[in-house]
């Protein structure tokens, strides 16, 4: 399900992390990436995106914006190639598309099955304890981390992320599934503790537009 890809990358990239000299203190950067996560109240930015099939070897390029707050607060509204607007609140998540004037309405635990996926959302999660980190390196001045979970599933196999050593910020990452595909997502113009409130969060539907409700639990009856 591609909210879930997304958010893989997206919750990867609410952690900082700083540039440590050696790969014998991983565990040492996993720690302080951590604490800056546990730390940060709320963060505004922009995103340039990019998924790619691994069949097709196609690839789409999107940007827009991305803000969060704590605990688990997520507006992600992409620009390009086609509007779209995807929340997660306090309740529900949503994602909507103007053109087509629909709107898609889910559960949490609908969008985030995945135990590594909602834990790094929700702000649980610790590299050390979810991830290898296989290889450091230096890349056009950022400091290059290639992870792999220490148990893989569908939509993640392999991460890559990339750290301004300056800033002490996470600023991209690139995420891999079973089938190859990637999504490498970059931030930019990063804002952080910026003045969001959890109405923010909240998403009425524009009159007229249709809603697919898939929040509603299925009710069995009790002879099937």
């Amino acid at each position: 399900m591609k909210v879930c890809v997304r958010f893989a990358a997206a919750a990867i990239l609410l952690s900082a992390v700083v540039l440590l000299p050696s790969l014998g203190e991983c565990e040492n950067i996993t720690e302080r990436m951590q604490r800056q996560y546990e730390e940060l109240q709320s963060f505004r930015a922009q995103f340039d995106q990019v998924l790619t099939n691994a069949a097709s070897r196609e690839s789409e390029e999107r940007a827009g914006s991305i803000e969060f707050m704590q605990p688990s607060l997520v507006r992600w509204t992409t620009v390009t190639p086609e509007k779209e607007v995807l929340v997660v609140g306090r309740k529900f998540v949503w994602d909507y598309y103007p053109a087509d004037e629909v709107a898609f309405k889910y559960r949490l635990d609908q969008m985030f099955s995945s135990r590594t996926m909602l834990r790094f959302l929700s702000g649980q999660a610790n590299l050390a304890e979810d991830f290898v980190v296989d290889k450091q390196s230096e890349e056009k001045g950022l400091v290059h981390l290639s992870l792999v979970p220490k148990n893989p599933e569908p939509g993640l196999v392999r991460a890559e992320a990339w750290i301004d050593p300056d800033t002490a910020l996470l600023r991209g990452v690139l995420i891999e599934d079973f089938y190859g595909n990637t999504n490498r997502l970059f931030l930019k113009n990063i804002k952080l503790n910026v003045g969001l409130t959890a109405e923010h969060f909240d998403f009425t539907p524009p009159k007229g537009v249709v809603v697919q409700d898939s929040s509603i639990e299925k009710m069995l009856d009790p002879g099937e």
